[in-house]
């Protein structure tokens, strides 16, 4: 009869996913009835690749291993953990990739999935569809704030949790359009009172005149994050 598990897929190419462009891959996974004519995934996970009920998915290594012989340029790895084991501790990993199978060698929880040479953030991997708290670009400049001074612009962008902001803040940091950011933690509820679960604001200033980069960052570092 087997057990009921709980599972987690996630895909990278060079570089991590969004959350809508692994949608849009697990659903033609899902749609492809000469891999899976019996719908085994589409039982296991929801579209952003995440359990959402118990399930057996019995052929899940031989299923992967010929999707990733279909889309060379994937990497899929997929998380499964029983049923009880509510917090993920005896979770075990499997990366599938131009149909090899290999297996997690990390030694600790908290450590970078390792799968030979190549080493993955366990959270940008399996994020889900809650990491999306701006749906697009017009939801997004209705939610931040934007204050603008001489040819300075500030923007107040906010965040549901702190690790999802100091993320963020290394990436811009990074950007050169921006001479400086800072966390805002304590006044959060104040400036966002409409938004739940607002526990604390990334501060970003620059110059006005890069106001279109700044977009262009936001659409690919922020629209997705909590």
């Amino acid at each position: 009869m087997g057990t009921y598990s709980r599972y987690r897929l996630g895909i990278v190419r060079d570089e991590y996913l969004s959350v809508r462009e692994k949608q849009k891959i697990i659903q033609q996974l899902f749609d492809d009835c000469d891999i899976d004519p019996h719908k085994e995934m589409a039982r296991a996970i929801s579209l952003d690749g995440q359990t959402e009920q118990e399930a057996k998915w019995y052929n899940a290594d031989e299923h992967l291993i010929a999707f990733s012989q279909k889309y060379p340029d994937l990497r899929f790895i997929l998380g499964i953990s029983d049923w009880d084991d509510e917090y993920g501790q005896d979770e075990y990993f499997t990366l599938f990739h131009q149909g090899q199978a290999i297996r997690d060698q990390r030694r600790f929880m908290g450590e970078p999935l390792t799968f030979g040479d190549l080493e993955l953030n366990e959270w940008s991997v399996f994020r889900s569809q809650e990491a999306i708290l701006f749906q697009d670009q017009t939801d997004f400049l209705e939610k931040i704030i934007q204050q603008q001074h001489d040819n300075q612009t500030t923007i107040i962008i906010p965040f549901k949790k702190c690790e999802d902001m100091d993320e963020i803040e290394i990436v811009l940091n990074d950007y050169s359009i921006f001479s400086d950011t800072k966390a805002i933690f304590k006044e959060v509820e104040t400036l966002f009172p409409d938004l739940k679960g607002i526990r604390t604001a990334l501060k970003v200033n620059f110059p006005s005149e890069q106001y279109p980069l700044f977009l262009e960052a936001a659409e690919r570092y922020i629209f997705e994050m909590r």
